[in-house]
């Protein structure tokens, strides 16, 4: 256990909470896409059905990241709704995006955890140049 925990704080120590937010909202994403995708194998989506998915589980994702870091870590839904909805329907549209384009329903969650650390990053990045007053 003490392997595991030493390894996740060298992975994400450094990272900043938008990106951590991200990655949460892309695991979330990931899971249930990837259920989907073992459900029906052979199914390619178009844009509009990828458009419409990621809607519904950025939507599921948000509000996930809402009770997670507003409620129980405290930090206040009004402070963090629009960063987190920004955060997660981004992370949920590439996760399902890359998701579909790969097809390989046992590596979206991990890929949904990867594109929700640098979706998260680049924000972060982004917040403070443009706003300095925002830190994540």
């Amino acid at each position: 256990m003490g392997a595991l925990l030493a390894f996740a704080k060298l992975f994400f120590g450094k990272l900043p909470w938008c990106s951590l937010a991200g990655g949460l909202a892309g695991v979330v994403t990931g899971f249930v896409f990837s259920l989907f995708q073992i459900q029906n194998p052979t199914i390619i989506l178009t844009m509009p059905q990828i458009v419409q998915i990621a809607a519904v589980l950025g939507l599921v994702s948000w509000l996930f990241l809402l009770l997670v870091i507003g409620v129980w870590l405290k930090y206040g839904i009004k402070s963090i709704a629009l960063q987190t909805f920004v955060t997660a329907f981004l992370t949920a549209f590439f996760t399902v995006y890359l998701s579909n384009l790969l097809n390989l329903p046992y590596l979206t969650v991990i890929l949904g955890l990867l594109a929700g650390i640098l979706i998260g990053y680049i924000l972060c990045l982004f917040c403070r140049r443009y706003f300095p007053g925002l830190r994540g």
